[in-house]
């Protein structure tokens, strides 16, 4: 939406993914790594979330405006934030989850704790254009090994 965003120049348009983690100066082929991090700005959504869902809605705008703040590269002060209401916030909240932790793999778990339907546009690849909570997709499989130690366990539906 704002192209000040400094999230936006990490989207790369050739390979339609990220650059968060991308190694530079090194052949394709070893330019990206799985890298498993809790970052900064992922604790200030996180306490964000805990807050509005206290009803400390003040508490929580003021983490989303650091947030926006980094990203806009303006002070906290020039941030405003007219969302007033405990749904307003989450639903910023969520919208700034979905922008910092894009391409993370973060959203199913997102949809699940807040119990939101999954709903893809036109542009998506996949077949399933939208899945309604709750649904047995929102779970997903134990793995085998864990199955196999505990025979008495009995796997998710659909799996």
């Amino acid at each position: 939406e704002k192209p000040e965003d400094l999230r936006l120049q990490l989207l790369n348009e050739d390979t339609l993914g990220t650059l968060k983690y991308a190694k530079v100066n090194v052949e394709i082929s070893n330019r990206y790594y799985n890298i498993i991090v809790l970052r900064t700005s992922e604790m200030y959504l996180i306490r964000a979330e805990a807050n509005n869902n206290l009803n400390n809605i003040d508490l929580a705008k003021e983490d989303i405006k650091t947030l926006q703040a980094r990203n806009y590269q303006k002070s906290i002060s020039e941030i405003i934030i007219l969302e007033n209401n405990k749904e307003e916030v989450a639903a910023l909240i969520d919208k700034e989850r979905a922008k910092e932790l894009s391409f993370e793999g973060h959203r199913l778990y997102d949809l699940t704790r807040t119990k939101q339907h999954m709903i893809r546009d036109d542009n998506t690849t996949s077949s399933i254009k939208q899945v309604l909570y709750p649904n047995n997709l929102f779970a997903l499989p134990i793995p085998q090994k864990e199955m196999d130690v505990n025979t008495g366990m009995i796997q998710n539906e659909g799996y």
